[in-house]
C-alpha cells in the first residue's frame, strides 16, 4: 500500500512539473489545477463514506451532490485565483514603478561631468533634510529616510562594486567622514565583514548603511597601516595546534583563516586555491566579459592583508589527495602539505547537462573569473556577433547583458515562462558562436 502510495505521488509529481514545462499558463495557475483535481479525486472515492457516516445510508443523491457541489466550488476557486493573478502582477508591477521613482527621486544633483569636479556640485539643500555629500567631487544628495548609501551612490552613478547587497561579501566598503552617528546601527552580518576586512573604523558596507541623517562619506575606505584581527581575548586555544590547512580560498575560506587568527594568533594557516586570484566579487564576474579594467576592483582583500594576517597563500594550485592517517595532503605541483587541522571550504560543483557537443568550442560556462575571461577572449579571437544563453535565471540574464554590452545579439533560452525564477542557480551555459555558424 504504501509502495502504490509513493509510486502514486511520484507519477502524480511528474505529470505537475511536465504540465509546468509546456503549458503555456504561470505555476501558480498550475498549483491550483492540481490542488482542484486532488480535491475532487479525494470526494469522488470518499463522498459514499461520508454520506453513510451522515445520513446512515448511501443515498445516490447525496452521493452526486457532493461530488458537483464539491466540482462546482473548484471551479469557483480556479476562477476567482486565475482572475486574481492579473490584479497581483499589475499591483506588483506598480510598486516597482513607485520604487523606481522613489530611487529618481534621491537625486538632488545630477552627477558631475568627468572633470568637473566639486564646481558642478549645487548648493545643499534646506536644512532638516537628510543629505549625503559624496567625496571627492562633493556631489550632494538630498536622500529619503532609510536609504541605502549604495542606492544614493548608484543614483549618481558613481563607481562602486556592488555584490551580494546583503553585507557579506564585502564588496562595498565606503568611508564615513562625518555623521556615523545618523546611519543606522551594524549589524551582525556588516559586523563580521568589516571583522574581517580589518580597515578603517570609519568603515562601512554601502549596502547595509541607512540613512538616518546627514552625513559625509568617501568611496575609497581607508586602509591601515598593518591590517589586525579582532583578537578574541580569553580563547584557551590548543597550542599542540601549529598548523591550519584550509582547502578553497572563496569567502568562507578566506572567513574560516580570520576566524582562525582570531582564536590562535600564532599557529601557520596555508590557503589553498585552485584558481590563480586572490578572494574576489564573484557576483562582479560579469563586468570581465564587457569591461576593460579586468580584475581591478574585483578583490575583496588586499593583497597586504594576507602577508600582515600571516596567511599562506597556495594559488592556482589543486589537492588530489587527502591522507587523514597521516595528516597530509596531496598536491598537483607533487608537493606535500602537512596539517594540525584541515578545513574544507571548496564551495559547490554544479550541474551541466550532459547535452551531445557541449563541451565543443564557443561553449562555455560562467561561474569563476576565468570562465568570464574566456568568453571574452573567445568573442574577440573569433569576431562572434551572437550568443545563445541557456538559462533565464540571475547569472543568465548578467551573463547576457554582459555579451550584449560586448556589442553580440544575445537569445535567452527559459524552460519556465518567466525570466528569473530560480535565483540561487550559480552556473548557466553560455555558447557564443560566430555569425553564419551552425547553432546559432
Amino acid at each position: 500500500m504504501y509502495g502504490l502510495f509513493g509510486l502514486f505521488s511520484l507519477v502524480s509529481l511528474g505529470f505537475f512539473f511536465l504540465f509546468e514545462t509546456f503549458a503555456k499558463v504561470s505555476a501558480n495557475k498550475v498549483t491550483v489545477l492540481f490542488g482542484a483535481l486532488a480535491l475532487n479525486t479525494y470526494y469522488w472515492f470518499n463522498a459514499p463514506v461520508i454520506v453513510a457516516v451522515l445520513t446512515g445510508s448511501q443515498h445516490l443523491g447525496f452521493i452526486w451532490g457532493l461530488r458537483v457541489a464539491v466540482f462546482e466550488l473548484t471551479l469557483f476557486w480556479i476562477y476567482r485565483t486565475w482572475q486574481k493573478e492579473k490584479y497581483f502582477v499589475r499591483e506588483f508591477i506598480t510598486l516597482e514603478e513607485r520604487r523606481d521613482a522613489l530611487q529618481d527621486s534621491l537625486i538632488l544633483n545630477p552627477a558631475p561631468k568627468a572633470g568637473a569636479g566639486a564646481a558642478a556640485a549645487k548648493p545643499a539643500p534646506a536644512s532638516g533634510e537628510p543629505v549625503v555629500r559624496i567625496e571627492p567631487d562633493g556631489v550632494e544628495v538630498k536622500a529619503k529616510a532609510n536609504r541605502t548609501l549604495l542606492e544614493i551612490i548608484e543614483s549618481q552613478k558613481l563607481p562602486i562594486e556592488v555584490g551580494c547587497r546583503m553585507g557579506v561579501c564585502g564588496a562595498d566598503p565606503i568611508c564615513v567622514r562625518e555623521g556615523m552617528e545618523n546611519l543606522s546601527p551594524v549589524g551582525s552580518d556588516e559586523r563580521g565583514t568589516l571583522e574581517r576586512l580589518g580597515l578603517g573604523p570609519n568603515t562601512r558596507m554601502a549596502c547595509m548603511a541607512r540613512v538616518r541623517g546627514a552625513c559625509t562619506i568617501g568611496l575609497k575606505p581607508e586602509e591601515p597601516e598593518m591590517f589586525q584581527s579582532s583578537i578574541i581575548t580569553g580563547y584557551k586555544y590548543d597550542r599542540a595546534v601549529q598548523k591550519v590547512v584550509i582547502v578553497g580560498n572563496g569567502i568562507a575560506g578566506v572567513t574560516a583563516a580570520d576566524h582562525v587568527r582570531r582564536r590562535h594568533p600564532h599557529c601557520e594557516i596555508h590557503l589553498i586555491g585552485r584558481e590563480r586570484h586572490h578572494l574576489y566579487n564573484r557576483m562582479g564576474i560579469t563586468r570581465l566579459i564587457y569591461g576593460r579594467s579586468a580584475m581591478q576592483g574585483l578583490y575583496l582583500m588586499p593583497e597586504k592583508w594576507y602577508d600582515d594576517m600571516g596567511i599562506t597563500c597556495w594559488l592556482n594550485t589543486r589537492v588530489t589527495g587527502i591522507d587523514a592517517t597521516a595528516q597530509q595532503l596531496q598536491l598537483g605541483t607533487g608537493e606535500t602539505l602537512d596539517y594540525d587541522r584541515l578545513i574544507l571550504t571548496t564551495g559547490s560543483e554544479s550541474f551541466v547537462p550532459p547535452i551531445a557537443n557541449v563541451e565543443l568550442p564557443g561553449s562555455f560556462v560562467l561561474r569563476t573569473a576565468e570562465d568570464a575571461m574566456a568568453i571574452r577572449e573567445y568573442v574577440q579571437t573569433q569576431s562572434a556577433k551572437q550568443a545563445v544563453v541557456a538559462g533565464g535565471g540571475l547569472l543568465g540574464l548578467e551573463a547576457a547583458y554582459g555579451l550584449h554590452k560586448l556589442g553580440m545579439q544575445v537569445t535567452v533560452l527559459e524552460r519556465s515562462n518567466a525570466l528569473l525564477t530560480r535565483r540561487g542557480c550559480p552556473r548557466r551555459r553560455t555558447s557564443a558562436r560566430h555569425a553564419g555558424r551552425n547553432g546559432h
